[in-house]
């Protein structure tokens, strides 16, 4: 039975400071290793608006979307599936090392639902944004819940947790997530968190790929995948 290997935590350069490979240089990187799809969740927060992005909402919206869509559209046959990495209001991880933060992973949104929510999103609480995800399909996923400086989401506005980041630049704490993620029976996702041309380290392997953000909902929603962790385990498949 065929699988389909997917990323499903990835930056591109452009898109944030700490983004350092740019889309061409992604494409070539997930082909060599034989993924079939990556699902792109660039950063989006009050501080990288205000201050990384330029001029209008519409130019900065533009800027936003100009290395997702170099990415979409690749010539090697790679899927690309839209999802977001929020922070809400100063919760986010450029501020001074004392505070601790949250970032919330979400699927199924799509591009036009971006375009009409994401500024409104940044600005929302946590659970008024766990409502329209309700209204709207998505799915919330707590990213690096155990990482250093992080503090975990009250259960009741997420869906699930990131039970592997795999940066190698931040202790994650990956088996922690794992066993939070047992115990509240909630959903799973995994990720390499890449930012950087030697960050691989993980994969979703579908049984089936989604046709689109709102089908990919459905895969994980169900856990119709097995997930990969770790660099050594990629090498086994």
């Amino acid at each position: 039975m065929k699988k389909y290997k997917v990323e499903g935590h990835l930056h591109v350069k452009g898109n944030s400071w700490c983004g350092k490979t740019e889309p061409n240089e992604i494409i070539r990187i997930y082909k060599d290793k034989g993924y079939d799809a990556i699902i792109v969740t660039n950063h989006f927060n009050t501080k990288l608006y205000s201050d990384y992005f330029k001029g209008s909402d519409e130019e900065k919206l533009e800027q936003f979307f100009k290395s997702y869509y170099e990415l979409k559209n690749n010539q090697e046959g790679i899927k690309v599936y839209f999802g977001v990495e929020f922070a809400l209001g100063d919760d986010h991880y450029n501020l001074p090392l004392d505070k601790k933060c949250a970032e919330l992973l979400v699927y199924g949104i799509t591009p036009d639902e971006f375009n009409e929510y994401g500024i409104k999103i940044i600005l929302m609480s946590y659970k008024e944004l766990k409502e329209l995800a309700e209204k709207m399909g998505w799915l919330i996923f707590q990213a690096h819940p155990f990482r250093e400086r992080t503090k975990r989401i009250t259960l009741d506005c997420i869906d699930g947790v990131e039970t592997y980041n795999g940066n190698p630049r931040h202790i994650n704490r990956n088996l922690l997530a794992k066993s939070y993620r047992a115990k509240h029976n909630l959903l799973e996702v995994v990720g390499s968190d890449f930012h950087m041309t030697h960050d691989v380290s993980s994969a979703m392997m579908f049984y089936e790929l989604p046709e689109n953000e709102k089908e990919l909902v459905t895969v994980l929603k169900e856990h119709k995948f097995d997930a990969l962790k770790g660099k050594n385990a990629l090498k086994k498949k």
